[in-house]
């Protein structure tokens, strides 16, 4: 077995992507682990890499309220998604990957699958799927 020393937890422009933070720290906390904080830029648009970085200040702010080591990074994504994901936490060595639950929006979903049913199929290490809660905060 292998212990539980680096966390990824990926950052993105939705607002609900901020509710794995809470568990995350949980797991930081509970491990004594390091989460690595990765904004996920897939988009070169301005406003979206500012929405992102104003993500990453928040789950900053809770990382350092709870007192976990963390670390931020920031990576740009220009095609898929899931596989540059695992790829990096690859390379970070992280052991756990903390992602939200999406939810089957479209038809082609149901066929091909989310991002999360792609990411359950190719990753190496666990995944912790945290569900979306409809909610306004976060700090429930």
């Amino acid at each position: 077995g292998r212990d539980l020393t680096q966390i990824l937890v990926p950052i993105d422009e939705s607002f609900e992507t901020l509710q794995k933070i809470k568990h995350a720290v949980s797991f930081a906390k509970l491990f004594n682990a390091k989460l690595l904080i990765l904004g996920t830029h897939t988009s070169s648009h301005p406003e979206s890499k500012h929405v992102i970085n104003v993500q990453m200040g928040h789950a900053q702010a809770m990382c350092d309220k709870a007192n976990v080591r963390y670390e931020l990074l920031s990576v740009s994504i220009k095609s898929n998604i899931c596989a540059a994901l695992v790829e990096y936490a690859k390379t970070a060595e992280a052991n756990l990957m903390i992602i939200m639950r999406e939810e089957e929006e479209e038809f082609f979903d149901f066929w091909l699958g989310t991002s999360t049913r792609k990411l359950i199929s190719i990753s190496p290490m666990p995944l912790l799927i945290v569900p979306n809660v409809n909610h306004f905060s976060v700090n429930k």
